[in-house]
């Protein structure tokens, strides 16, 4: 939906319709959809909020030489993954690979190296996918939490105990 972009400074942004599938699947959907049009992609978490184009232009950076360049997150996944590379892409689809788990970033560059691919990694970042998280975030400043809410359309937070 466009609208949704209106006034966020994303209005450029090309996008396409999510795959269907698995986490792994759409990821790499997404990668094919970009290196359609360019010679590489990166596909990127929503839930980065300290992410900055700074760390784009470095995981950018980390794909030369390399066959995928990831973005590690704090939790053991990753915020960001990059790659010119089919090989590497379709690996991402393997439906084995552990999702949104601790083990993430491990069992995905494990599984790149098994099929002789090579991996760079970028700047480790913290993503939101928790209440301590989202804090945590607004104390650092990356986050303006709580944020100001139309109550017709979304209800107020409230914390459980």
């Amino acid at each position: 939906d466009a609208a949704a972009f209106a006034g966020t400074g994303l209005e450029g942004l090309l996008r396409c319709e999510q795959a269907p599938g698995a986490l792994g699947a759409r990821l790499a959907a997404a990668l094919d959809a970009g290196r359609r049009l360019a010679p590489a992609a990166i596909v990127v978490g929503t839930d980065c909020a300290s992410l900055t184009q700074d760390h784009l232009h470095e995981l950018a950076g980390a794909l030369a030489g390399c066959d995928a360049a990831i973005g590690p997150a704090a939790d053991g996944g990753f915020w960001g993954f990059g790659s010119a590379s089919p090989r590497a892409i379709a690996v991402l689809a393997r439906p084995e690979l552990p999702w949104s788990s601790a083990d993430t970033l491990r069992a995905v560059r494990a599984a790149l190296q098994e099929h002789g691919l090579t991996t760079r990694l970028g700047p480790q970042l913290g993503d939101v996918d928790t209440l301590a998280d989202l804090e945590a975030a607004a104390r650092a400043g990356t986050i303006a939490w709580p944020l100001p809410r139309d109550e017709r359309r979304h209800p107020p937070y409230q914390r459980r105990p």
